[in-house]
């Protein structure tokens, strides 16, 4: 029933943005030594548009809509957030695929790589970060 949910979905509600699929590999990476581990992080801006921040998260990362919706409240409340754990070459090879993706566009939003402990999709955000 999901594929048929999924289908029907995409039907009604059309990706607005659309973007290519990330497929350069795993994101999370939990054997990997903390001084080889990096991930990549979102900067909030005042132009991009919300709807983008989520479809880049749910194509580029494989987030689910939820998780996407999630994350990007936690890039416009917070001021960015960051995703993800493997080799520092994947993460690059990640930054610059969102970042070709992103220059499709007019938009100005930010991938950059981050050193250390991420997750895949950060945690919700509580009532304290968005008032």
């Amino acid at each position: 029933m999901g594929s048929t949910w999924d289908q029907l979905r995409s039907w009604l509600w059309p990706e607005k943005f659309p973007v290519a699929p990330w497929t350069g590999g795993p994101l999370f990476d939990s054997e990997l030594p903390d001084s080889e581990a990096s991930g990549i992080e979102l900067l909030n801006d005042d132009t991009t548009p919300m709807e983008y921040v989520v479809a880049i998260l749910r194509q580029s990362l494989g987030l689910s809509r939820r998780e996407a919706t999630e994350s990007m409240l936690r890039v416009h409340f917070k001021g960015s957030a960051r995703f993800g754990r493997m080799h520092h070459s994947r993460a690059g090879q990640l930054a610059e695929h969102i970042e070709a993706q992103v220059a499709k566009t007019d938009f100005p939003l930010t991938c950059r790589i981050c050193e250390g402990q991420s997750t895949l999709a950060p945690e919700p955000l509580s009532k304290d970060d968005v008032a």
